[in-house]
């Protein structure tokens, strides 16, 4: 396991999910601009919302003891959705700040949620997870941007470094229950895509 396969998984469900029609590993400041990914291909159509940002680890701690790599690591994860205009089409939304962080609190719990079953299915209970079910919730709104409301969660994860290659990743995959059972495998970056 890397972090382009944690990032990649984060990435997988997002992307399964219906609520969300964004994701960028990156940079803070990155929430500001259309990055070239997976979801908007050649950047041709603009950031979608709602969002999903991977921040930077805040910090990892990565313990070698042959033969394998542990790394216990805090994220940010950063949920975004603009506020009185829809992304797409020039309509508008309705909608106070309060419920647009309620929505953004719904769609980062599933997020979370969806995460942690996700990789213990693929890897295992001792390979992958959130250290926790435990974590802190932020909200603002035109913080970063003007007219984007955001939830940042804390979470914080580990995972070995290493995967056992015996693991056939499509194979567990096909069993997963739908949407999650037609991912790709996680082993290249899905935002080059």
């Amino acid at each position: 396991m890397t972090i382009v396969q944690v990032s990649n998984l984060f990435n997988a469900i997002v992307q399964a999910l219906d609520e969300t029609n964004y994701y960028h590993y990156g940079w803070t400041s990155d929430t500001n601009v259309n990055i070239r990914n997976n979801f908007t291909k050649q950047n041709t159509r603009g950031k979608k919302y709602p969002a999903a940002h991977l921040d930077f680890p805040e910090v990892e701690n990565v313990k070698i003891q042959p033969p394998k790599v542990d790394t216990n690591g805090r994220y940010n994860l950063i949920f975004e959705d603009s506020q009185y205009y829809q992304s797409e089409g020039g309509a508008t939304k309705d909608r106070t700040i309060l419920e647009s962080h309620a929505e953004l609190k719904a769609i980062a719990i599933a997020v979370l949620y969806n995460f942690n079953k996700v990789a213990r299915t693929f890897f295992g209970t001792d390979a992958i997870g959130l250290k926790s079910n435990q974590f802190p919730f932020r909200y603002d709104a035109n913080a970063a941007q003007n007219k984007v409301v955001r939830v940042i969660v804390t979470v914080e994860l580990y995972y070995l470094d290493e995967c056992p290659d015996e693991v056939d990743i499509l194979d567990l995959i096909g069993n997963l229950e739908p949407p999650f059972n037609s991912l790709p495998p996680t082993t290249t970056d899905y935002e080059k895509l």
